[in-house]
Order: structure tokens, then sequence, then C-alpha cells
């Protein structure tokens, strides 16, 4: 883009001060072109853009969708296994104005079919070679290398939507409930979810950003606007699984975000008694699941001391953050609320309980979504009154600390009495030879919800089941479980959550046989 085009779009912006967070997400990446231009942007093995090389190749994808029929409004289906050419188009399509859906690659071919459908889908690009995409309800436009040369016009200004009306994103999201919703999240809810993240961990310009899960996930794609809002550059491929501390490393990597599965694989890389692997990590952003105060020592003392817990909702964004003071010493803890949100514990009368007392949380916040497109029923059951109840438990501590509880719909209730599978699990967590554990019930026809938990010990731990029912019931009482079973290992997808069905089936077959003494 030539330099008075640039200047056109700052007088633009300047005529716009009464809605600042509605302006479209790419022009704080035009900001930085015009101001940082040589300023590391986007990272790759081998390959480093700086903000004015990004900006023109933006303006360049944005061009050549617009030419294959793309426009402000639409739904672009993205399919790639290139992270380069993905978040080159899904910038491009975001400057347009339009809405980012991501097709995983890995799904059958009917899952893709459905996908499309329900995301209405107007187009899908791909880097994948003919046949793929055939079969889909949508035209398909393939992106190539001859996309970085296309030449643009001495005004780009027309391809800019500066104040979008449609969603930049549609996410994807089920809870626990396995019920598939679609989540908009526009231009301004992104801006005030950046403006918080990036003021909670004071990220600058100097900040070397990396998310471990690519960027097919919601979360890495919001990433790259807090990278741009601060001025940061962020690492594309910042996973490596054959070799993942050294690659952080030689990234030269200062904030990473991560799973518990991305945890328990650096770990696994780690050298007993060396100390910290990651000293140069300034920040290491652990989210999705809960976090374990075991997991939480073991990363202290193989990784970084400098662990934060967030507790985030794709509906909400970020809510809450555990800084390191807080992450080490409280077990359970997600820290205090970010500056203003506002998160309540209620009961089911949607009214606030006294700290310590578990309850509801909902959450209010600036970067909230409005609803489920396509699913009024979810929506009214989910937002309420400008509230968002997700459907998580907690309690606050007087000092204002949010404990996550687990899920509500997975709470168990006994005899009559309320039973939450994350305090068993934060009890039994903080055995000496537990590494892993997960709490669930077993259906009785009297008792209604008994509570089995499932604990998987280190290499050469020898408690036995029986120890280990003495140390939960010791701490509980009678919300401890009924019985433990010792397990080679705790089913988790790649986020770190619970495949319950399949330890459900662990759990039963173990059941089946006498208690370990």
């Amino acid at each position: 883009m030539s330099a008075d085009a640039n200047n056109s779009v700052m007088t633009v912006m300047a005529a716009e001060p009464n809605n600042p967070h509605a302006r479209n997400l790419t022009i704080s990446l035009i900001e930085r072109a015009r101001t940082h231009p040589d300023t590391q942007a986007l990272l790759l093995p081998g390959l480093t853009l700086n903000y004015q090389e990004l900006d023109r190749l933006v303006w360049r994808f944005a061009l050549r969708l617009h030419d294959q029929g793309l426009n402000a409004g639409d739904v672009l289906g993205l399919a790639f296994s290139s992270q380069l050419a993905l978040v080159l188009t899904l910038l491009g399509a975001i400057r347009l104005g339009a809405t980012a859906f991501s097709i995983p690659l890995k799904a059958a071919v009917v899952q893709q079919q459905d996908m499309v459908e329900q995301a209405q889908v107007t187009m899908v690009a791909t880097d994948q070679s003919e046949p793929f995409g055939t079969w889909l309800r949508a035209p398909v436009t393939r992106v190539d290398a001859t996309w970085n040369l296309a030449p643009l016009p001495t005004d780009t200004l027309f391809l800019l939507a500066r104040n979008p009306e449609a969603p930049w994103l549609l996410m994807t999201g089920s809870g626990s409930t396995g019920e598939p919703k679609l989540i908009p999240l526009t231009h301004g809810q992104s801006q005030a979810r950046a403006k918080d993240e990036t003021a909670a961990l004071q990220l600058t310009s100097s900040d070397r950003i990396g998310s471990l899960s690519p960027f097919d996930f919601a979360a890495s794609k919001c990433r790259l606007h807090e990278a741009f809002l601060a001025g940061a550059s962020i690492s594309l491929q910042a996973w490596n699984p054959t070799d993942p501390i050294g690659h952080i490393q030689r990234q030269g990597l200062s904030v990473v975000y991560a799973t518990v599965f991305h945890a328990e694989a650096l770990l696994k890389r780690c050298v007993a008694g060396a100390g910290p692997a990651l000293p140069s990590v300034r920040v290491l952003e652990l989210t999705s699941s809960t976090v374990s105060m075991e997991l939480r020592q073991r990363i202290r003392h193989a990784l970084t001391p400098n662990l934060h817990v967030l507790y985030g909702i794709n509906e909400a964004g970020p809510v809450s953050i555990a800084y390191p003071s807080e992450a080490f010493a409280i077990p359970g803890t997600v820290g205090k609320p970010l500056p203003g949100l506002l998160v309540q514990v209620v009961d089911e009368r949607e009214q606030p309980v006294q700290p310590g007392t578990i309850g509801l949380i909902r959450i209010r916040s600036p970067g909230l979504v409005l609803g489920y497109r396509g699913n009024p029923a979810a929506t009214d059951r989910c937002f309420k009154d400008g509230w968002f109840t997700p459907g998580d438990l907690g309690r606050f501590m007087a000092d204002g600390s949010l404990i996550y509880c687990g899920r509500a719909d997975h709470m168990m209730i006994m005899n009559g009495i309320n039973i939450y599978p994350a305090e068993i699990e934060q009890v039994l967590s903080t055995h000496p030879d537990v590494h892993d554990v997960a709490a669930m019930p077993v259906r009785h026809p009297v008792h209604q919800d008994v509570p089995v938990c499932a604990v998987a010990l280190y290499p050469g731990a020898r408690s036995s089941e029986a120890d280990l029912l003495e140390w939960a019931r010791g701490r509980l009482g009678p919300r401890g479980p009924r019985r433990v079973v010792i397990v080679e290992s705790i089913p988790r997808n790649h986020d770190g959550k619970l495949v319950r069905a399949e330890l459900r089936d662990r759990i039963e077959r173990r059941l089946r046989e006498p208690i370990n003494r």
C-alpha cells in the first residue's frame, strides 16, 4: 500500500473516536506497519516477516479473496496445512470484513459437510490439492505461492471494511454436553479481550509470543491480535513435537501459551535435577483444563517458575489469571477476575453466595458474545440480563481469588450430599505418589452418584488403592471417594480435558476387581 493510502487510513481512523472498539482488527496491523515497519511481526523457521512486509501480504491476500468473490459479511471456511497460508488468508478475510471459520482437515467428510452447512460457509479457501473440498457445499478457492506476488493497485482502501458489522470469527464449542454451538466473535469483543490480556500479562513490543496450539484453534487466532496490539512478534510454529524445549529456546520466546497436554510433553523432555529448562520464558500460561497442584509444582521445578493459570471461556475470553505467587500457593486457584470484568458465584436462585460457598460461576465482560448463532434455546439458557453462565462451579476465597471446582453437570449427589469432582481431584493430586487423577460418579439405584476416583501413579510409586482411599477420606470425610482405582494413565485429549467415556470404561473394568491392598 502506498504511503498516501496509509495516511488516508490514519485520517479515517481519527474521524471515528467515538467507536474505537468496533474498528477492523487489522487496523492495528496497518498502524504498526506505518510506525514500526522494520519490527519483526511473524516468526517462522528460516523466515521472518516484519510489520511492513506482513501488512503488504495481507493487502495482497485481501485483494485475491475479493477477486474470488469474497465480500464483507461472507463466511470463509479455512482448511490449511501451512500455518503461514492460513494466517495470511485469515487476515485478508478479516480486512475485507468477512467471517472466518476453520474446517479441520482431519475431520471426516460427513463432518466437514455438516460444519460447512451449519456455519453457512460462502466460500472455502485451502492449500490442499485436488480433489479436496469437491464434496463441500460451497465453492473452493486454492491458495498457493502466487498469491504473495499479486500486484497491488495504488489505492487499496476500498478493500478495508473499517467498522465491520459481521463477526470476524465463528468458533465452535459444545462444553460438556456434546451439543454443537457456533460462537460469533465480533471485532469489538475481540478488541476488548486483547486489551485485557495484553494488560494482564504486560505484553510489550520486546516480547516474542508463541502459542503451542496451531492456528486452527480460536485461541491461537486471538493471539495474533494481542501481538499486533502490543507490537510484539508471534511465532507461527511454536510447537515442535520432536524437540519442544529446544524449539522454544531457539526462537527466544518470552511468552508461551500452552495446554496441559503441552506441559506434560515438555516435562517428559526435561532432565531430572537440571533446573528450569525455559529460563527465558517470563510467562508460561496454561489454560483449557484443570491444572492440578501437582502439575504446577512440576512445572515450577522443571520448566519455569513463571507459571500463569488462566480461566478463560470461548464465550467470554480471559476471565481470571493466577499469577505465580498465587498459582503455587493455593490449590485450584485461577486467580482474581481481570479488571473490568464482573464475576459472581451464585446459587440456584441466581443470588450471590458467601465466600467459601460453592456455586455457579457467571460472568459479565466487554468481550462477552451476545449468544450462539442459530441456537436460541442454548442462548436463552446460558445468557441472561447481560450475564453468561457457562455451567462451571467455583467459590471465592476471602481475598477475592476464584477457586475452580469443575463443571456443574459433573457434580455428584450422593445421599443428598453435593460432591464436587474437582475437590476430590485437588486433594488426591497433593499425594506425593499421584501423577494424574480424575473423579467421576458410578450410578447406584439407592445412593445416586457414588464417587469413584481414578489415579495414575509415578513410576516406582508403591501406594496402594487402600492407602490413597485413606488419604482422601482423611481430608474430605463424607465428600471423599468411596473407591480409588489405580490405572496406567488418565485418558485426555489434546487440550488436557478428560475423555470421560474412555475413563468410565477403565473404571468399570477395575471395579470388578477387589481393592488392591
